[in-house]
């Protein structure tokens, strides 16, 4: 993989990417991490970022020395979005002639302007797709005409990501995207989307939950479809057999559907008696993330919709018990009773009974851990670029390396 050291890569999504006195930041370590993963591949990285708003945090500081920003409007919603949609389309089309090539991480709402600027200009398009918005809206709780609406758009978004993969090479994080979207183009491949490297691998297996109360963590965004509003009376369930927890939930709200769900889970953990027991901590960087991850006992994410979600390698890297539910790629990323257990989403006998196991059962938990670190040995941020980055050089480049 040498032909595209040579080359200034654009890199495009929603998550903003500032400069501050000489360093780069970001406000979502995975993306910052992922970046950074693509870096030493290329000659030069430009990334396509949404100008920040005041409130977002600089949670990681990019390490890659060839980096630029290309800014454009910010669009924290479908509102602010398609009131910029004209000046997406203008800034994608003055900036693409100065590309080689370009990655697009889908769903993200200016994914098409920049697929249709490097199109206009010959530019070799590679996307990553990581999730559907179709699904996404179906459980982010809108109502009545704003509920039509929404599905309107999000029907819209689907159709346009479509048409993005017919003509470009694509990458599906988990083998449920990509037999969704393998009939539309056979340049589709299944990957696995990673924010670990080689050195975050916990280098010894360890036991958990060898004292009370035992220290559940859950890393997501608080909402709907993360199925935040199931844990109090998991944790009341718990508590009437007679098992001590305490449970850290590590996101950010997303949206007013997050609000609304970080206050029913606030306000049932109170009817429910076991508001002491849960405790909701705003996103952190990636290195305090982990130091999360190694002070806990059990990983839990009571997922409704996913691709594969990145937080089940991190916990499995640092040698914890996964408990996730039977959505999305997830079945196929993992195998249910070996590395993880997987549970159907919703159900809280299910969820309750394998937290139960994994406590009461040190030989089956161990088990689950010492699988869980092999899993993330194999999917580690340098070899998941290596593999992408190697299709690429195939498919895009294929006819200039000959001319040369």
């Amino acid at each position: 993989m040498t032909y595209t050291k040579s080359l200034h890569l654009a890199f495009v999504y929603h998550v903003p990417f500032w400069e501050k006195d000489g360093e780069i930041w970001t406000t979502f370590p995975p993306i910052g991490r992922y970046v950074d993963s693509l870096a030493p591949h290329f000659k030069k990285v430009t990334i396509a970022s949404p100008k920040p708003l005041v409130s977002d945090q600089p949670l990681y500081r990019m390490k890659a020395s060839n980096l630029a920003i290309f800014t454009v409007k910010p669009h924290p919603n479908l509102q602010s979005y398609y009131f910029h949609l004209v000046s997406f389309y203008i800034s994608y089309l003055r900036a693409a002639p100065d590309w080689d090539l370009v990655n697009v991480r889908m769903p993200t709402l200016t994914g098409y302007p920049a697929y249709l600027a490097a199109r206009f200009y010959h530019k070799p398009v590679f996307l990553v797709v990581v999730g559907e918005n179709l699904n996404f809206l179906s459980l982010a709780s809108y109502s009545g005409i704003k509920k039509w609406a929404i599905n309107i758009i999000a029907r819209l978004q689907e159709f346009l990501m479509k048409r993005m993969i017919r003509n470009s090479l694509t990458f599906t994080n988990g083998e449920d995207l990509f037999k969704k979207f393998k009939p539309y183009n056979e340049q589709v491949y299944p990957m696995r989307s990673s924010t670990i490297s080689q050195s975050d691998l916990l280098p010894d297996v360890r036991d958990t939950c060898c004292q009370t109360p035992f220290r559940i963590l859950t890393v997501a965004t608080v909402a709907p479809r993360k199925g935040t509003v199931l844990i109090p009376e998991i944790i009341a369930a718990l508590k009437y057999e007679g098992i001590d927890i305490s449970w850290t939930y590590i996101g950010n709200t997303d949206g007013n559907a997050g609000e609304q769900e970080l206050e029913k889970t606030l306000k049932l953990a109170c009817e429910l008696g076991v508001s002491s027991q849960i405790r909701f901590h705003k996103a952190v960087g990636f290195d305090e993330l982990v130091s999360f991850y190694r002070s806990s006992d059990i990983f839990v994410l009571p997922t409704y919709m996913e691709g594969v979600p990145r937080v089940i390698l991190e916990a499995q890297a640092s040698g914890l018990p996964v408990i996730t539910t039977s959505v999305g790629g997830i079945p196929q990323a993992v195998e249910n009773g070996i590395d993880a257990i997987l549970t159907s989403p919703g159900n809280l006998v299910e969820i309750v009974a394998a937290i139960q196991k994994v406590i009461q059962d040190p030989n089956f938990r161990r088990g689950l851990i010492s699988k869980g670190l092999e899993t993330a040995q194999k999917f580690t941020l340098e070899s998941e670029t290596k593999r992408m980055l190697d299709k690429v050089e195939e498919v895009c480049f294929t006819n200039e390396k000959k001319r040369n």
